[in-house]
């Protein structure tokens, strides 16, 4: 499957946050629905302590490649999939739609529903 420029563009951006000049700005995806700020989220490692509770991060991490497995199983063929298939994953998330805002620690985004990415603070945090 050949990766859109729109989300090659947002994968960019999400990127580059820790590049100097942008460091300490969130990552602002605008949507039909409205905002959604967020950090990008990294994945933990796959080394996990059997002995200890898993955080969020590390659960997430866990059904990202579950999910990207899930699919490997199911034998999906590029051609099946849509360009803007797939998803971004940010952390500390605040959704504002109108005057109404919501935070939540972690939330996938889906490709298609993204109209528009940038770098800033909404300034409600």
């Amino acid at each position: 499957m050949n990766e859109s420029l729109k989300v090659s563009l947002i994968n960019t951006f999400a990127a580059a946050q820790n590049v100097d000049g942008i460091k300490g700005n969130r990552l602002i995806l605008v949507t039909g629905y409205g905002l959604i700020s967020g950090i990008p989220f990294v994945e933990t490692s796959d080394v996990v302590d059997d002995d200890r509770k898993l955080n969020l991060e590390e659960i997430t991490s866990i059904l990202i490649k579950e999910t990207y497995k899930d699919r490997d199983r199911r034998n999906l063929k590029s051609d099946e999939l849509s360009e803007n298939d797939g998803f971004i994953v940010l952390t500390d998330v605040e959704i504002t739609i109108g005057s109404s805002i919501a935070n939540v620690p972690i939330l996938s985004v889906f490709y298609d529903q993204i109209i528009g990415v940038t770098f800033g603070n909404l300034g409600h945090n």
